[in-house]
């Protein structure tokens, strides 16, 4: 599945948008996540035996943070505009008025 994804999205950025940078975070992002269950399978039981388990799979964690990290800039740097954090606004805003019926609704109630 994720080879797939991964041949997806080559040809999606590379074919379609002929773009590079992308492709360039893009591969980063997947070595990471390579390098990250790496990390998990071959150094968890080393790191757990040698910290007495206070330390359990610590840099595969910070690795695939990274690695997620990366695939969100990879997003922001094909898509056009500026996307931010609407789809937080729009279903935060969303809730308010579903509980409240408006925003004014929320301020209102509280006293």
């Amino acid at each position: 599945m994720l080879v797939g994804y991964f041949v997806l999205i080559t040809h999606i950025v590379l074919r379609v948008l002929g773009e590079y940078k992308p492709f360039a975070l893009f591969l980063g992002s997947a070595v990471l996540f390579v390098l990250s269950q790496a990390a998990w399978f071959l150094l968890e039981r080393v790191v757990c035996q040698h910290t007495n388990a206070k330390l359990d799979s610590f840099i595969a964690t910070v690795l695939e943070t990274a690695s997620v990290v990366m695939l969100f800039w990879t997003w922001r740097s094909i898509t056009e505009g500026e996307m931010g954090f609407c789809f937080i606004l729009f279903w935060s805003e969303s809730v308010f008025e579903h509980k409240h019926g408006s925003m004014w609704g929320l301020i209102t109630s509280v006293h």
